[in-house]
């Protein structure tokens, strides 16, 4: 697989040539041969066939794909609970989050519940890692580990019709949201008890925190890198090529 890479790039990556970019965009690597056969090795019945051109045939279907344009979620919402104690509220989370982002009732939509994996050793980077919190949050030195903000996760998903800068824009105002919420509801409170809980059930990030335990929200890097697929295994691919692959994913989804 081939990227395209904008001309603005290529000119920071001249002018700083010896110090690491650090971007937050996703970008997809493909760590094999042209040839799909690693060096030194030969191909064996376990592949899905001896052919180079059968296997670039393979790997152009899944690269020009609806896969790699899947929606994207608005941001991910994080619970201290498992995620059999937050199927029962995945309803009522969903309300809130219209009611905060102001948007008509059921246009939410939750992905499933992730249960992360408990993990002696920790090991970042896995679907079933745990997100952790913020280290000021704990009173162990600089050799601890980082408290676990979440056990279950979930992605929050908008209506296909809206553009991705207005969901990236509502995915923040939630984070924040429920940022300051969360602030709150960790400060020590007072005599105010009563008028506190009366606050909270009037607004929904405070219902999503005190109530519904949501202790986690992270929003995912906004894909903006414009990469391109112009060749597939060292092979240029036409547009001839990329419509029939489409259609041909069309007729299966239909």
């Amino acid at each position: 697989m081939k990227r395209l890479t904008s001309s603005h790039s290529s000119v920071v990556a001249r002018a700083v040539p010896f110090k690491p970019l650090l971007t937050p965009w996703r970008s997809y690597y493909w760590p094999y041969n042209e040839d799909f056969v690693p060096k030194g090795a030969d191909t064996s019945r376990f592949q899905s066939s001896g052919s180079i051109s059968v296997r670039r045939r393979v790997l152009q279907e899944y690269a020009f794909s609806p896969l790699f344009g899947a929606r994207v979620p608005c941001c991910s919402l994080g619970s201290k609970k498992r995620a059999r104690e937050m199927m029962c509220c995945k309803a009522e989370i969903r309300e809130c989050l219209c009611q905060l982002l102001q948007l008509p009732s059921s246009s939410v939509c939750l992905g499933p519940l992730v249960q992360t994996k408990e993990m002696l050793l920790y090991k970042s980077g896995t679907p079933l890692s745990p997100p952790l919190g913020d280290s000021r949050c704990t009173k162990a030195n600089s050799y601890g580990r980082r408290p676990i903000a979440a056990h279950t996760v979930v992605d929050v998903f908008l209506p296909e019709e809206m553009e991705p800068g207005e969901v990236m824009a509502l995915g923040h105002f939630t984070q924040e949201k429920l940022r300051v919420a969360l602030a709150e509801f960790l400060r020590p409170r007072g005599n105010d008890s009563n008028s506190s809980s009366v606050m909270d059930a009037g607004d929904p990030a405070r219902v999503l925190v005190s109530r519904l335990g949501i202790t986690y929200c992270e929003v995912p890097p906004h894909d903006e890198s414009g990469f391109v697929f112009d060749m597939v295994g060292g092979a240029e691919v036409t547009e001839d090529e990329v419509e029939r692959i489409a259609q041909r994913w069309q007729a299966r989804l239909a």
